[in-house]
């Protein structure tokens, strides 16, 4: 059983032309912060490179450990892994910070390994993730990079993202604001834990050239 051929319990996969968003979930999440690879690769039902492992914080598994486990419905709104779906091979992973409700928004990150950027997996991962999060009824999504991401900024214009203002992360600093709308979103002003406040139109500023294909999740 595992999680990359739809047999896992909460297997939830995304599929594009040509690749398979898989949920890194709980039982995975517990895996890796045991230290325990080769039992999170069994129930994922994929190789995990290293590159993508050293992203794999226990920072952000807790986060997400903690996001998921809060859930009353075992429908996955964090990390993903991204796979080729004539691989399998994981080029690298995307998912939402967390479920609307609890961190203000649909926000999607993403990673793709250095060496298969540029081939527009990004993008492709970016709008799988847009059709899902339209199926349940969420009517604006976003991304966010830091201004000199050029790379995180024409995977939101190719996906049909605006730039609507700027944000300070507390990690990050600046970072610039790309929104989607899917339809009319009812109010979140009670939404819980938002981290970011979007800044007014005049704090943009202009991009470099400086290419990562990284939109931090």
């Amino acid at each position: 059983m595992s999680l990359i051929d739809g047999s896992g319990e909460t297997s939830d996969l995304i599929l594009t032309d040509r690749l398979v968003l898989v949920p890194v979930d709980l039982g995975v999440m517990a895996a890796l912060l045991a230290g325990d690879v080769p039992r999170a690769e069994g129930l994922l039902g994929v190789s995990l490179p290293d590159e993508i492992l050293a992203t794999l914080t226990p920072r952000r598994l807790e986060r997400w450990s903690e996001l998921l486990a809060g859930r009353p419905v075992p429908e996955h709104w964090c990390a993903r892994l991204v796979v080729l779906r004539n691989g399998p091979r994981v080029v690298g992973h995307a998912g939402f910070h967390g479920h609307p409700a609890d961190v203000s928004r649909a926000e999607i990150g993403y990673t793709v390994l250095e060496a298969d950027r540029r081939q527009g997996y990004a993008t492709e991962a970016v709008l799988g993730l847009v059709d899902w999060v339209r199926d349940r009824g969420v009517g604006e999504v976003y991304l966010s990079m830091t201004p000199d991401n050029a790379a995180s900024i024409g995977v939101a214009t190719k996906a049909g993202f605006t730039h609507v203002g700027d944000q300070m992360d507390p990690d990050d600093g600046r970072e610039l604001v790309y929104q989607l709308m899917l339809r009319d979103l009812p109010s979140q002003k009670g939404a819980r834990n938002s981290r970011f406040r979007i800044l007014p139109e005049a704090f943009r500023g202009r991009t470099s050239t400086k290419s990562t294909e990284v939109g931090h999740l």
